[in-house]
């Protein structure tokens, strides 16, 4: 579907904008009780879903500067949220890991974040639910 820039589309693009606006910001407000920010939250996340992530990976998965991301890693291993182990294989590499504690805490903002959209999508049907989620998809495949 080819459409010239339209009303509709603009109106498209300021409800992509306020959803979005309105989820960072109350992750922001939940996250600031317990002293992260999103680069910080962001970087747990990737540990979590990336076993032996290094810190190089973890650099090119969140397109930051080295120092950024030392910086980060150093904040968040001082929290006691993230580790860093030296690799079995190769003892040069160094690898980072969630705590417990680290863990624990992405989950409870994950599940924050979980209840915060179901109470938006709680009014739709399963089937709405199911086309809402193919279309973006759809939007998110086509932008790649």
């Amino acid at each position: 579907m080819q459409k010239e820039v339209t009303e509709d589309f603009i109106e498209l693009e300021m409800l992509f904008r306020n959803i979005a606006n309105k989820v960072n910001k109350a992750t922001k407000d939940n996250l600031y009780k317990f002293n992260l920010n999103k680069s910080r939250l962001f970087v747990l996340i990737a540990v979590s879903k990336s076993k032996n992530i290094t810190m190089g990976k973890l650099k090119e998965k969140m397109h930051l500067a080295c120092s950024s991301i030392t910086n980060l890693v150093d904040k968040l291993e001082a929290d006691d949220l993230l580790k860093r182990e030296r690799s079995e294989e190769d003892r040069r590499v160094i690898q980072l890991h969630l705590t417990n504690k680290g863990r624990e805490l992405l989950n409870s903002i994950l599940k924050f974040r979980t209840e915060y959209l179901s109470q938006a999508l709680n009014d739709l049907t399963s089937l709405e639910f199911s086309q809402l989620q193919k279309v973006l998809q759809k939007i998110d495949n086509e932008l790649e």
